[in-house]
């Protein structure tokens, strides 16, 4: 199912209140709009059920839940979820191991913001 660029509903899962604000730009550049924003992944399914966003923008590093646990458990409720995890740092195992569970990919933080958009785009353009 081909989805119109101009209609993504995005989730944001980001702890840090900077990286949100951040992400909801980043969001509207795609163009979309941020459906819904968590700074945890505590109630996650419920909030999926929810707004049924078809983008979830998803921290890597989280607390209560970790990012791979999230994913896992999203991809087991809802196999069709689109992931995408975001990463301050780069460990290689745990982005591999949420790419495993089922994210369609990951976008580093320290990247500039048309750095990140461009990444973002081309990992919404390679699925």
């Amino acid at each position: 199912m081909a989805m119109e660029m101009n209609t993504l509903r995005v989730m944001v899962i980001e702890d840090e209140a900077h990286t949100r604000v951040i992400l909801r730009e980043l969001v509207k550049c795609i163009p979309g709009t941020v459906v819904c924003e968590l700074e945890n992944g505590l109630d996650i399914l419920n909030q999926y059920e929810t707004v049924r966003p078809d983008l979830i923008l998803l921290d890597i590093h989280m607390p209560f839940k970790s990012g791979e646990d999230i994913v896992t458990e999203l991809k087991q409720n809802y196999p069709d979820a689109r992931i995408i995890i975001t990463t301050g740092s780069f460990d290689g195992e745990t982005i591999e191991q949420c790419i495993g569970a089922g994210a369609c990919g990951y976008i580093k933080k320290d990247l500039t913001f048309s750095e990140m958009r461009e990444r973002l785009l081309s990992l919404l353009e390679n699925e």
